[in-house]
């Protein structure tokens, strides 16, 4: 194994591993693992070093994660401390971020969290076309409370453009950590990320690997073979060292552990990185418009 890549600073002076084990996707509602299946990727992940874990209140799985870390701590190599876990909400106009916040720590059986993100600043409208959902600086003036009472070390938002953040950093008295989007091969948002590394805030890679795509194409291939390393390296490398993202990959495959870990032994020249840059082309594994469950509004545009 080699070294693994430092640790990245937040705006708030903490460090987050720069990359994670992501638990979302859309397995985890049509064939979710079992606690045991859970215990031994994430016992293996702790071993080769992954420190940092991400989930969220709409993936429904916090209570086995909570189950599988206490298991793991009880067995006395690791401690609490030991890890950096992230949860998301949605800002529900009939519940406080408190009473979300105070469910997830239930569930995972902690007295705190390491990051609490707003994972949409909406939600979908009702029977009535209505929108319901808390607004944005309502939320966040409670978000500012619960890290205030120690109920998480870092707050942030996911899922959000620049203009949104602009308008949240004019009112904010604790400035967000950590911005959650979807940033991979074929969707680079770029201005944003550049927007953010401005202002000190983390942004954070979900789906980095766009569910497969994009890594088989002949540039990523033809790197690939120059390094002796995997087309999925690659790409987790560019985002990571050569752009500063942290990264959440996800995987239940215990043997494909290694290889998201694996990224600190080769460096992409200037001209690999813009041409990795160039494979954009702005297209969303992951689009509101497409779910019924966000009410099919194209959130993004």
């Amino acid at each position: 194994m080699s070294k693994l890549l430092e640790d990245l600073k937040l705006n708030t002076g903490r460090t987050i591993p720069r990359v994670g084990y992501g638990t979302g996707g859309t397995d985890i509602y049509n064939n979710p693992p079992t606690i045991s299946e859970l215990y031994e990727v994430f016992k293996q992940a702790l071993d080769i070093g992954y420190r940092h874990f991400d989930s969220a209140i709409m993936y429904s799985n916090e209570k086995n994660l909570g189950e599988v870390f206490q298991k793991i701590f009880a067995e006395g190599k690791y401690k609490r401390e030991d890890i950096f876990v992230t949860s998301k909400f949605l800002p529900q106009g009939n519940l406080t971020v408190e009473q979300q916040i105070k469910e997830s720590l239930k569930n995972l059986q902690f007295e705190y969290l390491d990051a609490y993100l707003i994972h949409f600043t909406f939600l979908a409208p009702n029977e009535k076309g209505e929108f319901t959902h808390k607004p944005l600086h309502k939320t966040w003036a409670e978000l500012e409370e619960v890290q205030q009472k120690g109920l998480v070390k870092n707050i942030g938002i996911s899922n959000c453009q620049i203009q949104i953040i602009v308008d949240l950093l004019s009112y904010a008295k604790i400035k967000p950590s950590i911005l959650q989007i979807e940033f991979n091969l074929l969707n680079q948002q770029h201005d944003l990320l550049e927007f953010c590394q401005r202002f000190g805030i983390q942004v954070t890679a979900y789906s980095p690997l766009a569910q497969g795509a994009g890594i088989n194409d002949p540039l990523v291939q033809q790197i690939a073979q120059k390094y002796g390393k995997q087309p999925a390296q690659v790409v987790l490398n560019f985002l990571a060292k050569s752009l500063g993202l942290v990264i959440i990959p996800k995987t239940h495959k215990v043997e494909r552990l290694p290889q998201n870990l694996e990224l600190n032994d080769f460096t992409l020249t200037e001209e690999e990185v813009q041409q990795l840059k160039a494979l954009n082309v702005n297209k969303r594994t992951i689009d509101t418009k497409h779910y019924p469950a966000f009410g099919n509004i194209p959130f993004y545009a």
